[in-house]
């Protein structure tokens, strides 16, 4: 018998027998990041409009940043508050996109939910591991600027949000 690729898999509950959430959570099924100032929360506000994606709430929780133990008793919290698993299946309005089996007249949503917390991409390889662990099948979206821009557009914000705090933009015109 041929086996199906892991990213075909069918995800496992994310509330199994004894109500505690399974290592493996199927969820988030990709992960928003980038830098400081490239745009992330700008794709955020324009994926949490897709009628098909759960967009997080709060948008950068994270969540696979935290130590084991941590996750461990937020795991629930995390799978039905944070990233909505149940909205994921909720009913919706009928997308002309939508699957729908031959068999029957239902209607499979195709609905995703994702993870927006950008810093992530700063913390390197234990939280790169989190994430893997929780849902092998994820992809990364990755929001990157220019990096001289960037850093420009970072300067100028904490300029202007720490005007106390000296940096070499205090010595600039802002435009």
């Amino acid at each position: 018998s041929s086996r199906e690729p892991a990213s075909y898999a069918k995800p496992r509950s994310h509330i199994p027998a004894g109500g505690r959430a399974a290592a493996t959570m199927g969820v988030p099924h990709f992960w928003l990041g980038g830098g400081q100032k490239c745009g992330t929360t700008t794709m955020y506000e324009l994926l949490a409009q897709h009628p098909q994606l759960v967009a997080p709430r709060p948008k950068e929780p994270g969540f696979f940043a935290w130590p084991a133990p941590a996750r461990r008793l937020a795991e629930s919290w995390y799978v039905t508050d944070v990233v909505r698993v149940g909205e994921t299946c909720a009913p919706h309005q009928r997308q002309a996109n939508d699957e729908v089996d031959p068999r029957s007249t239902y209607v499979v949503p195709r609905r995703m939910t994702f993870d927006a917390t950008a810093y992530y991409l700063q913390w390197g390889g234990r939280v790169a591991r989190n994430l893997k662990a929780a849902s092998p099948a994820a992809k990364a979206v990755l929001v990157l600027r220019e990096p001289i821009a960037r850093a420009m557009s970072w300067l100028q914000h904490m300029a202007l949000k720490f005007p106390a705090v000296p940096n070499c933009l205090h010595w600039l015109p802002m435009v």
